[in-house]
């Protein structure tokens, strides 16, 4: 389960990450998915709530930077 869950969320972030296009959206989606995975993960480990270090914002907007800003920042 704990495999699962965790491949569910590679999956997700690859999607957001490799999308050609950017949405505001996007990342409080992956603040939704990282939180979710962290949840269900506490629950199926029977560990307490909050107890899983998760990303920060800053440090999940970095992921969804355009790979268009990202070449002309080189």
């Amino acid at each position: 389960m704990v495999i699962s869950l965790l491949e569910d969320l590679g999956y997700a972030t690859a999607e957001l990450i490799l999308s050609g296009e950017r949405s505001p959206d996007d990342l409080p989606r992956l603040q939704r998915i990282v939180t979710a995975t962290a949840d269900a993960l506490e629950r199926v480990l029977g560990a307490p709530a909050g107890c899983l270090q998760q990303a920060s914002r800053e440090g999940l907007s970095q992921w969804l930077v355009s790979p268009s800003l990202k070449a002309e920042s080189l």
